[in-house]
């Protein structure tokens, strides 16, 4: 195939615009025919679609991806068109899903939050070894997982994929929330929705067939943020439910602060510095909570938190942040590990059916978060 041809077929791909689920599903396809291609094609094209060299620990598919999503001046992952933004994004990463891990099994589920308000879940129960006896599943803790998406976008479809990563690779069950959105149900709606799925969950211990006591609160970008502050809010109520550890990918945790990699991340990656802005202030927008540790966690409380596990991505310009939380968190005594993925932009969690790297990172993560929890809580299951 001429690379011409195949410069042509890149220029879509990841691109957000507003149209048809089928064409996102054409720019999965494609990406998926550019990973087989050599890396000296690929090296070709990305000069063609960015001549400026950059982000250089990006293996060339990665830069490849990063290069076609930037084309143009863009529309970046959000505008103030919040309908046709959550439409761009659901239809591009469900696109994006291929072949998921297996599970025992996966159910849809729902309970009324705070406000009487209905929250859907989805459960997924891993496949035990063999060996493994109906009391040693007993044993084994809860996942309550929170997608990410800006607080703005996604939901339990765009990151079904991940969750079956998650429920495998960890050996645990997954409690995908589906909690409300802004800029329609501003801060603390989706704290509290995610606070009150963590005090549902701890009375639904049959239900959910895992260890009472024994609940793990995670979340990617958003979902990190929300997972950590989950942690923090309820260490301030008399619900006697408690995480036993939390586990942070990518999370978002100040929303005041500068970092130089903001700067050094802000365009030309898969999240821009616009985006961030933009994500904060529909989730600030007629907010009328004044605690500002509750979008900003790495200003909050942390005496009392469970151990963390917390991963950042390189190219990301929530890296510098990330790490900054799980160094204030080791400061004030919290038993945390810190893991940065090389090469990698925010968001490559979603990007596992079309790059191999991001595959890879996504598992070796997993296996990491779940060697921590084995190691920190000495709870391993044979």
């Amino acid at each position: 195939m001429p690379i011409k041809t195949l410069s042509q077929l890149s220029k879509p791909l990841l691109k957000m615009a507003s149209h048809s689920p089928v064409y996102y599903q054409a720019q999965a396809r494609t990406t998926r025919v550019l990973a087989k291609l050599p890396d000296r094609l690929l090296v070709t094209l990305v000069n063609r679609l960015d001549p400026q060299p950059r982000f250089a620990s990006a293996d060339p598919l990665m830069q490849l991806i990063m290069a076609a999503n930037n084309l143009g001046s863009g529309s970046g992952i959000i505008t103030s068109n919040i309908k046709s933004s959550r439409q761009r994004f659901n239809h591009s990463v469900n696109a994006l899903q291929g072949a998921k891990p297996a599970v025992h099994s996966v159910r849809d589920l729902s309970f009324k939050n705070r406000h009487k308000q209905r929250i859907k879940l989805r459960h997924y129960v891993p496949q035990l070894d063999r060996t493994a006896t109906t009391q040693a599943a007993a044993e084994l803790p809860l996942i309550v997982f929170f997608h990410g998406g800006g607080f703005a976008l996604g939901n339990i479809e765009t990151h079904d994929e991940f969750c079956h990563y998650l429920c495998h690779y960890a050996g645990f069950s997954v409690l995908s929330v589906d909690y409300r959105l802004s800029p329609e149900h501003a801060a603390p709606a989706a704290i509290h929705d995610c606070m009150d799925a963590v005090v549902w969950a701890a009375d639904n211990v049959k239900k959910l067939g895992y260890k009472a006591g024994k609940i793990i609160v995670a979340g990617d970008s958003a979902g990190g943020n929300l997972a950590t502050v989950v942690c923090q809010q309820l260490l301030k109520t008399d619900h006697a439910v408690r995480p036993i550890m939390q586990w942070l990918i990518y999370p978002a945790t100040d929303a005041k602060g500068q970092y130089d990699s903001h700067k050094a991340y802000g365009a030309g990656t898969l999240l821009s510095l616009r985006d961030k802005d933009l994500f904060q202030s529909f989730y600030t927008s007629d907010s009328q909570d004044t605690d500002h540790t509750v979008t900003s966690p790495i200003y909050g409380t942390l005496d009392g938190l469970p151990p963390a596990y917390v991963a950042v991505a390189e190219l990301d310009i929530l890296s510098d942040e990330g790490e900054a939380y799980a160094q204030r968190l080791a400061d004030n005594g919290i038993t945390t590990a810190y893991d940065k993925a090389p090469g990698m932009p925010h968001g490559f969690i979603n990007l596992v059916s079309i790059h191999p790297g991001a595959r890879r990172q996504t598992i070796a993560m997993i296996k990491a978060m779940r060697k921590f929890y084995d190691q920190t809580l000495g709870s391993k299951v044979h």
